[in-house]
């Protein structure tokens, strides 16, 4: 992670204008990632979302309409009197696969009540599926005292355009920590940029307050959802008044291969490369990071049309 040479709000504009919060704008929804994830398990139509997601047709409606115009997804007509279709990925929406693997294998691995498969299998191989992100250079996984984050010096930053129009009907108010799942990490932009903040080293609540410009309220709901997750922990460094120090737990540690591929996605996808204010290197080797996702087992780039979830009929999940 990152060690603070820059004061918190120059870091927290590179956080701002970063291609993680670029993702957050198109994906930081958990009403939206719950129907990427309705897809990738093979739901297609509209009827199948609304059996899947306790969500009104109103807000599944407008989140289609909103992944339909910023090219995630696109339709196919199925029926013709009245019209039906089904919602299908396109080359940018399957392009989130390393994404949903990992909200995947969070999942299985840390939430409790799961409504997602157990296992996945890689079909070029045979093997359940186990994925590794690797280093493109040296091939070696990626571990999260690896990256180094560069943030450049002289940077003129940029208002970043607010692609959310409206978010009636929020899923992730009231999380239950029984049942917390990494889309209640990411299902919410203020909740991601936190976990961004910590991944980038901010401990401190008037760090995250002056890098974020965050309101306090907000900023100490979001640490209080962490806190009873188990995504942090805290340390008190000051008694009076009480301060505290926060930090990621093994728990929280583990969802930070999920932000370094929004990163990538949205470096891809939504950013131009130099406008981008935040460089990645793996340290291991000292070279730019560039990544690829493997299966364990074989070694294999794992695609998404080479992975099958054994409860469905379909062949793949795409």
């Amino acid at each position: 992670m990152i060690k603070i040479k820059q004061n918190a709000k120059f870091i927290g504009k590179a956080i701002l204008n970063s291609p993680v919060e670029y993702a957050l704008q198109i994906l930081g929804d958990k009403c939206t990632l719950l129907i990427l994830k309705s897809i990738w398990l093979g739901k297609r139509k509209f009827e199948d979302f609304i059996s899947d997601i306790a969500v009104s047709r109103g807000t599944l409606s407008s989140r289609l309409k909103f992944l339909l115009d910023h090219g995630i997804i696109y339709k196919d007509i199925y029926q013709s009197g009245p019209k039906r279709y089904e919602y299908k990925l396109s080359e940018k929406g399957l392009d989130t696969y390393p994404i949903a693997s990992y909200l995947w294998q969070w999942n299985t691995q840390w939430a409790e009540n799961s409504e997602i498969p157990d296992e996945l299998i890689h079909t070029s191989c045979g093997n359940y599926l186990n994925l590794s992100t690797n280093c493109s250079h040296c091939s070696t996984g990626i571990k999260i005292n690896d990256v180094q984050f560069n943030i450049k010096e002289n940077l003129k930053f940029s208002k970043l355009h607010n692609f959310r129009t409206r978010r009636s009907e929020n899923l992730s108010n009231n999380i239950n920590s029984n049942i917390f799942q990494i889309e209640d990490l990411l299902g919410d932009r203020w909740t991601g940029l936190v976990y961004a903040g910590l991944l980038y080293g901010l401990r401190r609540f008037d760090e995250f307050n002056d890098a974020l410009e965050i309101s306090t309220n907000i900023l100490a709901n979001r640490l209080k959802k962490f806190l009873d997750a188990g995504v942090i922990e805290k340390d008190l460094y000051q008694h009076k008044p009480a301060r505290y120090e926060y930090r990621l737990t093994k728990k929280g540690r583990s969802g930070y291969l999920t932000a370094i591929h929004l990163h990538f996605w949205a470096n891809k996808w939504m950013l131009n490369k130099k406008n981008n204010p935040i460089s990645l290197v793996h340290g291991p080797c000292g070279k730019e990071l560039l990544i690829k996702t493997v299966c364990t087992a074989c070694s294999d780039v794992v695609e998404p049309s080479k992975v099958s979830v054994p409860s469905l009929d379909e062949a793949s999940v795409v």
